[in-house]
Formats: structure tokens, sequence, C-alpha cells
């Protein structure tokens, strides 16, 4: 879980689900594995991308999941309505994909009408 904003409470959010979920989640063995990098890595720059790419293999060489949190965290100062801004961030993303042989979900605000926001190559990628 790559923790761009929020990380401080992160612990705390953990819990809360934990104990509104604990009738569901009763009897299931605890998760092993789950992984906290608490910040974000700027997928436009090479150097972040390979430094995040090193610390997550140095856990494991393969991962089922991981999420991105926020895409916006993720392109730090930069237009997510330019299509070679997202573009770039869906690359970076499928090439972590292929790498990790991994989910990668990016979590995206929503415009406030609850609309995607950005550019179209986000939704299509």
């Amino acid at each position: 879980y790559i923790a761009g904003e929020g990380v401080s409470g992160f612990q705390t959010r953990i819990k809360a689900w934990q104990a509104a979920h604990a009738e569901t989640i009763a009897g299931l063995p605890e998760p092993t594995g789950f992984r906290l990098v608490p910040r974000a890595a700027n997928f436009l720059k090479p150097q972040d991308v390979e430094n995040l790419y090193s610390a997550v293999v140095a856990f494991a060489q393969t991962w089922d999941f991981i999420v991105i949190d926020t895409v916006s965290r993720s392109i730090a100062g930069q237009d997510e309505n330019k299509q070679e801004v997202m573009s770039t961030f869906v690359d970076v993303s499928t090439r972590l994909s292929e790498k990790l042989r991994a989910f990668v979900l990016g979590i995206h605000h929503p415009s406030k009408a609850g609309e995607m926001r950005g550019s179209t190559v986000f939704e299509g990628g």
C-alpha cells in the first residue's frame, strides 16, 4: 500500500475498518504480507519509480495487489488533465504490474459532481 496521503492516521483507519467488519472477518486468518510505503512515489520521475520497485522487491519478488493512494500524489505538481501525464502514470503502473505480477489499483478522487477527474486516458488505461 503506497500511502501518499493520510499516512499518520493509517493505523487508526485499519483498526476502525476491523471493528466495523468484525463479524465479517471473524475466523479468517490474519493477513500476511501487508506492507505500507509511508510516502508517495512520483511516477513521473524514473528514479522514484526505480526506488519504489527496489523497496518492494526487497520484501518479496512477486505481489498480489498494490494500491497507489492517490494517483494525484503520484504525479505531484502535474496536470491530471494532460494526456501525456496520465499516459505515463498508466504506463508505469502497467510496468509495475508486469514486473511484480500484481494487480495495481490507483485511487483517484472523483470530481465534485461525482465523475472521473482528469484525462480520459486514466479511465481507458
